[in-house]
């Protein structure tokens, strides 16, 4: 299993080195929280061949959220539900774990 933590250790540096999303206009009286976006039917739009995943980011379609958070936002992996296996759930941890030791975060929402 050491081999499988250091790969998803590999992965979670990837993830939080290029896909980190940091909130522009930060408001000390809010909360911090860290988004995590996995995919999923709330991630598709539908196309000529059904659904299939989107680029937008999932808090664009509600701006309204900005003003009850501080909110930075990743987007760990596009998948569909069937898709999504332990190796994701395991990464998902190991990045809520580093984030929790390495920024101030006070809350985590994952979104799938």
């Amino acid at each position: 299993m050491v081999n499988g933590h250091n790969e998803n250790i590999k992965e979670i540096k990837e993830i939080a080195q290029n896909k980190l999303i940091e909130c522009k206009d930060i408001n000390p009286k809010l909360k911090n929280v860290l988004v995590i976006q996995t995919g999923g039917t709330i991630a598709c739009e539908e196309s000529c061949d059904g659904l299939t995943p989107s680029k937008k980011q999932y808090l664009d379609l509600v701006p309204e959220v900005y003003g009850l958070a501080n909110i930075d936002v990743i987007r760990t992996v596009n998948i569909d539900s069937t898709d999504m296996s332990t190796k994701e759930r395991n990464m998902l941890a190991e990045l809520i774990y580093k984030y929790s030791l390495h920024k101030h975060y006070d809350g985590f929402v994952v979104i799938h």
